[in-house]
């Protein structure tokens, strides 16, 4: 039965991420720990296949893909990807096991979970600052190298696509209209991801599982891409924040108080 919500919430990350352009990633490594059973270290590797496949696929097999802004996400991508693989080659490897009294495994998920919280909160709260409107800015190198480099490092140590960094950072940091961030996140996320995972060579994979993943996931980020023409994604987005949120505090509770 768990495995069966498994696939279902594979599938919905897959919508959201579709969907919003970010967002959805983040519970890709809850599904993978909690109903696929799975540690976390293997967890965070493996979503990052899943992530950047689904990405990939999904944003070449929509009308979005002719939206993205590829100046941006070139200048964005490349740092970002260099921070994520540096992440999951070096960083991770080096957490010692255990770290401040938890093993690491717990203690992955315990910033995971953290990082759920922020996200929650800024998906709830109402974006009261004023929408960039450019479908083509200028290409600012000097702010999409430090930016990317923080976000790759952020998501490729923890295993989140990062889209929830990333779609703020285009269209408040690079004036980037949302329109056109959505799909240019994805095609961000998809490279971060794939560029991050080549640092998890080595670990042992379960690849064909993994392709399976990619496929649900992509059927979802084609649904979500679709659907977005028909509803505001902005009235979904605090109902998914809320759902992000629960699923946060559930897994601190499940690291910090029932193991």
């Amino acid at each position: 039965m768990l495995e069966l919500f498994g696939w279902i919430g594979t599938f919905l990350v897959g919508f959201v991420l579709g969907l919003l352009g970010g967002g959805g990633s983040i519970l890709i490594v809850p599904v993978l720990v909690y109903l696929f059973r799975l540690s976390a270290e293997i967890s965070t590797s493996l979503s990052l296949l899943v992530v950047g496949l689904a990405s990939a696929i999904g944003i070449t097999l929509t009308p979005a893909k002719k939206e993205i802004h590829w100046p941006t996400a070139i200048a964005f991508a490349i740092p970002s990807g260099i921070g994520a693989f540096l992440a999951r080659r070096f960083f991770v490897p080096a957490t010692p096991d255990p770290i401040l009294g938890l093993s690491k495994d717990a203690f992955l998920l315990v910033l995971f979970a953290a990082l759920m919280l922020i996200i929650s909160i800024r998906m709830i709260r109402p974006d009261k600052s004023p929408s960039p409107t450019q479908e083509s800015p200028k290409t600012d190198f000097l702010r999409s190298t430090p930016v990317g480099l923080v976000v790759g490092t952020t998501a490729g140590y923890l295993g989140a696509g990062g889209g929830f960094l990333i779609v703020p950072a285009l269209t408040q940091v690079l004036r980037l209209s949302i329109t056109a961030a959505i799909p240019t996140s994805l095609a961000i996320i998809a490279a971060q991801s794939l560029i991050g995972f080549t640092g998890a060579f080595g670990q042992p994979l379960n690849y064909p599982f993994g392709l399976m993943l990619t496929t649900v996931a992509v059927v979802g980020v084609i649904a979500g891409s679709y659907t977005k023409s028909k509803i505001n994604p902005a009235k979904l987005k605090p109902i998914f924040g809320y759902f992000v949120l629960i699923v946060g505090v559930f897994m601190l509770i499940q690291e910090l108080i029932l193991k």
